[in-house]
């Protein structure tokens, strides 16, 4: 009895459910998950003498059997979160977050600076600053996801880095995060997903930039089904 399930992310698990729990353990906190996209239940608990559990501060969207089942009793919701809005203008490129690299859908949300041409470009070896930026139209507090795709092994004497910055007035930019995919030795057959940020508030332009460092090693590389979520906060 008393486990604890927290601070996990279950994001699209096709025919699955997002947090399943089958144990007959009582008395279980489950809290401050993201289940977002499941082809099941946000959150299902199956075992029917599992009983006496506390959701709390839990957040859903887009489960397609529902956001809770609960088959035990005297469960306890204290607080679930409102359903989450994808942000206009950048909703995902694909139907579901792919490991596949062959498969993977570039990002067409945004359009990259004069630093590296327009459209969706790959970012090459030596390449010093690209900038893709969104304006969500409005100021909201969201988390953004973004999926990453590097040919080639990071290595040699550089860093390969991705900044992500937040505006409200597309020229006057806050830093509010960073990743150096040095630290990652990421190679083509791989895709590296990660949450850069989560949660800032009142930003209505979106920027993302990356920073080859020079010798990184970084043969090319490419940001795949961006993703922004309204937090609601």
């Amino acid at each position: 009895d008393w486990n604890i399930i927290s601070d996990n992310q279950c994001l699209n698990s096709t025919n699955a459910d997002g947090i399943y729990v089958s144990t007959d353990a009582n008395d279980n906190l489950i809290t401050d998950n993201l289940c977002l996209d499941n082809g099941n239940y946000g959150i299902n608990i199956v075992h029917s003498t599992c009983d006496r559990n506390v959701l709390e501060n839990n957040r859903f969207n887009g489960n397609g059997a529902g956001t809770i089942n609960d088959s035990g009793t005297d469960t306890e919701i204290r607080l679930t979160m409102a359903q989450m809005n994808r942000l206009y203008g950048v909703t995902p490129t694909a139907a579901i977050w792919d490991l596949d690299p062959s498969s993977l859908e570039r990002c067409g949300d945004g359009t990259w600076d004069a630093s590296t041409g327009i459209g969706n470009r790959d970012v090459g070896a030596w390449a010093t600053v690209g900038t893709l930026t969104w304006d969500m139209t409005l100021n909201y507090s969201v988390a953004i996801n973004m999926k990453i795709l590097v040919g080639n092994d990071i290595g040699g004497g550089g860093d390969c880095i991705i900044y992500l910055d937040v505006s409200y007035d597309n020229t006057n930019w806050i830093r509010y995060g960073h990743i150096n995919l040095q630290l990652y030795m990421q190679s083509l057959a791989n895709v590296n997903s990660t949450i850069l940020l989560s949660g800032f508030v009142e930003g209505r332009y979106v920027r993302i930039t990356w920073a080859s460092g020079g010798g990184a090693g970084v043969y090319f590389g490419a940001v795949y089904e961006v993703q922004a979520i309204d937090e609601g906060v």
